[in-house]
């Protein structure tokens, strides 16, 4: 999050800025549009973290974040370059919440892509989401702990991490 006061920079310094709600999409437009630049945005879907984003939880909250993203990747000054979400509870395999999560996501994707709007990145995993679920990479990744050698939990610890090799440091 950049607040009001910092959004010029972002522009000046072509800073890739998370948009969490319409509001701050429509603030940071004005922003891009007074310096004469483009911003570059990923929009930020939650599907279950409740931390921050577009609320995408529940039908209701899907459709209404559906419009509202639309209308964010619409604003002039600003280049909507990718989608994300968070996972919370990603470091265990057999959990049922990352699944859904994946799914939510997929339908938020899928839903604006059939409105005309794309994305050159869509991405979800976090360090735990890369070693357990693989096939939920799509175009990139966000590696936290396991850029520092550290595993995301200790049930992970045990876990094979099988990287492909464009992962491998």
């Amino acid at each position: 999050y950049t607040p009001a006061e910092g959004m010029p920079l972002l522009a000046e310094h072509d800073v890739t800025q998370t948009v969490v709600s319409l509001g701050y999409a429509k603030a940071l437009s004005a922003a891009a549009v007074k310096a004469g630049k483009t911003i570059r945005v990923h929009l930020k879907a939650d599907t279950g973290m409740t931390r921050l984003g577009f609320m995408c939880q529940s039908p209701k909250d899907i459709a209404r974040s559906i419009d509202e993203m639309a209308e964010a990747a619409s604003l002039p000054g600003l280049y909507c370059e990718g989608i994300f979400t968070h996972f919370a509870v990603s470091d265990d395999r057999k959990n049922y919440y990352t699944r859904m999560q994946f799914d939510r996501f997929l339908t938020v994707i899928n839903s604006l892509e059939s409105r005309g709007v794309g994305f050159a990145l869509r991405h979800c995993c976090n360090s735990a989401a890369i070693i357990n679920f693989p096939e939920m990479h799509l175009d990139m990744v966000r590696p936290g702990l396991i850029v520092y050698g550290m595993y995301p939990s200790p049930d992970l610890r045990a876990a094979e991490l099988t990287a492909p090799q464009a992962y491998v440091v």
